[in-house]
């Protein structure tokens, strides 16, 4: 049984790039046997990829060849991810004006999607666009125009559904913002600021349900969806908008050296026309206005950090996603996590990971993973590390979801590190670094 991954990247002559990031197993319960824990059996898809890229100031160029290797058999074939076989992608971006007022160009993306089953074939997808950039201390305006053409050639569609559709229509947007400051704290030593910013988009609804999804999706709305043009990722679908993004952030800055102490920021979309385009499994908008989302940063304030965020429907008064996330952090080997992270009917976990040193040469480590809707530990090590002058031992003992169906597995990792030479065992610092957030193995010195 083997476990094969390669990644390389070649810096070759007149800014050209090649890369390859491509992974295999030998059977579809390798990860299940033989992972350190959830992050393995929650694998569906190993990425093979093989990209050759250009880039420079104006245009950005490659062409690549992707596929992926199933390892979660019970997902049905039409599930799926698409091969793509090739995927060529040319971008220009170009500034005119003593100050770059004026910015055009155009993203193109042409793709043959490939799968064992349902529709398949190409996709050629062109997006020009042209935009003002007017902008000073304290405010900006940026007014733009976008126009979308993609077409289809299709194979192994339905009876009746047709091979070449395509799909044209333009979209208007007005972005602007302002900048407010002022000094606080004792002699000016801290800025406050205000930065509301809003955002109208207009797009025409097109009927867009004979077209097939090959690559798109409606991601979770947050702060940077809030400000995009399209709703959708991917280019099957261009959503119907008229609509009108408002949102501000409010920070506190060191006044020397904008060191930031604190941000928050509020935002929601308003329709003036319900979106009238939908995903298969998109449930249509029922008011006039999206959820709120909030996010709200603690940075180093006395060896603190937190970070809040959510998005709370005011319409049922419910939170729909929130994660709360505090760390302590006074030194560099000393760190304590805490966690909360919610999706309404779906997920509700506490999660508490730290690493404390106990006198000169021992360490712990420890983490938590708790369901309080299975009412159920998911994830749980403890461990410890001995530090010499020369070598280091560290010893992690772990019960972790080790099968999709939640079974739960006991693991062992030995790591023994001699300074200058090399490590013999598991990987126990890289466990510790991808499990426990901030953490950074401490380094042996002679």
């Amino acid at each position: 049984r083997s476990h094969v991954k390669l990644q390389h990247v070649a810096e070759l002559p007149d800014d050209f790039r090649l890369s390859v990031n491509a992974e295999n197993v030998s059977d579809p319960q390798y990860f299940e046997d033989f992972s350190q824990g959830s992050a393995g059996t929650s694998t569906a898809f190993l990425e093979r990829t093989a990209r050759v890229s250009y880039r420079d100031e104006n245009w950005r160029v490659s062409g690549e060849l992707q596929q992926f290797q199933t390892i979660d058999e019970s997902l049905a074939p039409i599930d799926r991810p698409y091969a793509h076989v090739p995927r060529i992608v040319a971008d220009g971006n170009f500034a005119w004006g003593a100050a770059e007022q004026l910015r055009y160009g155009f993203d193109s993306e042409l793709v043959d999607f490939t799968r064992a089953v349902g529709v398949k074939g190409w996709r050629l997808d062109l997006l020009p666009t042209a935009s003002l950039n007017f902008s000073a201390p304290g405010y900006f305006v940026r007014p733009g125009m976008a126009w979308r053409f993609t077409q289809y050639e299709l194979a192994d569609t339905t009876p009746g559904q047709d091979r070449s559709p395509s799909r044209a229509l333009p979209t208007a947007s007005f972005d602007t913002g302002l900048l407010f400051e002022r000094e606080t704290g004792a002699f000016g030593s801290r800025l406050l600021t205000l930065e509301p910013r809003i955002l109208y988009v207009y797009t025409p609804y097109r009927p867009q349900d004979e077209l097939p999804l090959f690559d798109t999706a409606l991601p979770d709305l947050n702060l940077v969806e809030l400000f995009r043009t399209n709703r959708y990722v991917g280019a099957d679908r261009v959503g119907d908008a008229d609509q009108v993004s408002v949102g501000a952030t409010s920070r506190l800055l060191d006044a020397k050296d904008g060191t930031q102490f604190l941000a928050a920021t509020l935002g929601q979309i308003y329709y003036f026309k319900t979106p009238r385009v939908l995903l298969p499994d998109e449930l249509p908008e029922t008011s006039g206005s999206s959820d709120m989302v909030a996010q709200l940063a603690l940075t180093a304030y006395k060896h603190w950090s937190a970070n809040l965020d959510v998005e709370w429907n005011p319409r049922t008064f419910e939170g729909e996603r929130t994660e709360v996330s505090v760390q302590y952090h006074p030194a560099p080997e000393q760190l304590l996590n805490f966690t909360y992270r919610l999706q309404r009917d779906r997920l509700k976990q506490i999660e508490g990971s730290g690493a404390w040193p106990i006198g000169r040469q021992w360490n712990l480590y420890g983490r938590v993973v708790y369901s309080l809707l299975d009412q159920k530990a998911l994830d749980r090590f403890a461990g410890f590390e001995y530090g010499a002058c020369c070598w280091r031992v560290r010893l992690v003992g772990r019960r972790f979801l080790s099968t999709r169906t939640g079974q739960q597995d006991t693991g062992v990792y030995v790591q023994l590190e001699l300074t200058g030479l090399a490590s013999v065992g598991s990987a126990a610092d890289a466990l510790l670094t991808e499990a426990i957030p901030g953490y950074k193995p401490s380094q042996v010195t002679h």
